[in-house]
């Protein structure tokens, strides 16, 4: 072997080397700085205590319900909640028409929500950084091919395909979750794909490649490092839409089966009692739109904090 090639090669693995440990420590400095700036950011801080509140809510939910959320009991159908003259402090926010109790149906609906939109996030985004990752990095009838998947996918409204699949395999907390998974991945594989084609050619990639690195090593070990940042603010973004798009099948009654309560069920039964019996629809809805807004607000807070762009804005 050639002296110089061997005095190129020791050079770029001592600066892919390098380069590692400064993005291993940026990263680690990154995150404390990050909380920091949580701690003085309202709606930030508003929408991590909301998801957490919820996902407490969600986790002990067999412990923390006053109710058994499926008993049912028609001597206290319909009572309003307990500021109400006629309500009762047993049922903090009443009971629906079949005498259950709203509040046990609430947290165990948070329970359901929260897990469908959790795992549909974690495999939507496990397909989506994979198949980007391939794109990008492989290039060519590879990445084409990906590509032309995906823009297939975007030229169908997402509820609209969600319900037509349901429709076929039929109602079920694994459907669901497989459904959501499907039409969430797009948009995971278009964005890593977009920051790939920017990294591949980066120094530390070549070096990697002169030291005869394999194309998975360089794929999962160096580029993916350097993405994670995009795709938990994607994740964040995405998991509202899933939990929202969760309560719209089962409200339309094709998600979570009857009687499981789920949000989205609530809402469906109460839609007939709008006039009479306010609270059924109030409580759940109330329920939704603070959890989304929430996860919502955290989305913000953590895009402008892993967004080095942002940082000065």
């Amino acid at each position: 072997m050639l002296p110089g090639k061997v005095v190129d090669t020791t050079s770029a693995t001592g600066q892919d080397k390098t380069l590692q440990e400064r993005a291993r420590s940026s990263g680690r400095g990154r995150f404390p700085r990050a909380f920091r700036r949580l701690l003085k950011n309202p709606s930030g801080l508003f929408g991590l205590v909301s998801v957490l509140i919820f996902i407490l809510a969600g986790i002990f939910a067999p412990w923390i319900t006053p109710h058994d959320p499926l008993a049912q009991s028609l001597q206290t159908r319909l009572l309003p909640p307990f500021w109400d003259a006629h309500g009762s402090v047993s049922y903090f926010f009443g009971t629906d028409a079949l005498g259950r109790d709203i509040l046990s149906r609430i947290i165990q609906g948070s329970r359901i929500s929260l897990l469908v939109g959790f795992v549909s996030v974690a495999v939507g985004s496990i397909i989506g950084v994979a198949l980007g990752l391939i794109a990008g990095y492989r290039g060519g009838r590879v990445d084409s091919v990906i590509m032309r998947l995906a823009d297939v996918q975007l030229s169908f409204p997402s509820l609209i395909l969600a319900l037509a699949v349901m429709a076929i395999l039929g109602q079920g907390l694994r459907n669901i979750i497989l459904v959501l998974a499907i039409t969430g991945w797009v948009q995971y594989s278009r964005v890593i794909r977009s920051r790939v084609l920017s990294i591949r050619e980066a120094e530390f990639v070549l070096a990697s490649r002169t030291i005869g690195a394999s194309h998975n090593r360089i794929m999962f070990r160096h580029i993916l490092p350097n993405v994670l940042s995009p795709i938990i603010v994607i994740a964040t973004f995405a998991l509202p839409q899933m939990i929202l798009a969760e309560a719209s099948l089962s409200f339309l009654g094709v998600g979570i089966p009857l009687p499981t309560p789920t949000w989205g069920n609530m809402l469906a039964e109460a839609q007939n009692y709008v006039a009479t019996a306010w609270w059924l629809s109030v409580a759940p809805g109330l329920a939704l739109m603070i959890c989304l807004l929430g996860i919502n607000l955290l989305g913000d807070w953590l895009r402008d904090s892993l967004d080095p762009r942002l940082k000065n804005l």
